[in-house]
């Protein structure tokens, strides 16, 4: 019995074995509105899959929050505020990342009702009040386009051996999910003089393909800010 690389099906014939990769879940949140916490709900999970969950607050900080094992929900203490929620899901075969989930934790006194004013920018909100937590950007090459969600993050460095320094590389980064960078017909790396679109216009350019973390979860992108604007 041959068995493929990066083969993620699970068979059990005659003693051969081939490990299940591990879905990712898909997450949604529900405001208790009584200022008490938030109702986590995962989907397309699999039994005995452990999906940690998280809760980014206002400033920035990854707050591991509870377990929900396989598909299922719980509610979970939160203090009132701005979160985005995900999941990580694990077993024995490996792990995955849910869908990144903006809510806020409300205690019931309409604070979050919008004016007529607020309303006309709702469109904006992700791009002006939430870009620390991730934003829709626009992933360009050439005529080629891709929406997905970024975090703008710090700049990258690299060891330089002949200064023995570490240098920067641009002048900014973002950090994507690697599945997410697909123009359609499976996932791409960065190339450079890609460019990289937020909602509100500014324009950012790809110095390298940067780097994938351990997990093969999130790739970090060096970028250049650019002077053009859309």
């Amino acid at each position: 019995m041959t068995i493929a690389a990066g083969d993620l099906q699970s068979m059990g014939v005659w003693g051969w074995f081939v490990t299940q990769g591990v879905p990712a879940p898909t997450l949604a949140v529900e405001d208790l509105e009584d200022g008490s916490g938030a109702r986590y709900t995962i989907t397309d999970s699999a039994a005995g899959v452990q999906n940690v969950c998280y809760a980014i607050d206002s400033t920035g900080a990854v707050n591991e929050i509870g377990t929900i094992v396989g598909n299922g929900s719980e509610v979970f203490a939160l203090d009132v505020g701005p979160y985005w929620g995900f999941a990580r899901a694990s077993n024995a075969y490996g792990s995955a990342v849910s869908n990144f989930v903006p809510f806020g934790v409300t205690d019931g006194s309409g604070c979050v009702v919008r004016s007529d004013f607020g309303d006309d920018f709702e469109a904006l909100e992700e791009a002006t009040l939430l870009p620390e937590f991730g934003e829709t950007i626009t992933y360009r090459r050439g005529i080629a386009a891709v929406s997905l969600t970024g975090i703008l993050a710090p700049v990258i460095t690299r060891y330089d051996p002949r200064e023995g320094i570490d240098v920067a590389v641009g002048d900014s980064s973002w950090l994507v999910r690697v599945e997410d960078l697909d123009f359609g017909a499976g996932c791409v790396e960065p190339r450079k003089f890609d460019r990289i679109v937020t909602a509100k216009g500014a324009e950012y350019e790809v110095v390298e393909p940067g780097d994938i973390d351990r997990e093969r979860i999130m790739r970090s992108i060096p970028t250049r800010r650019s002077e053009h604007k859309q």
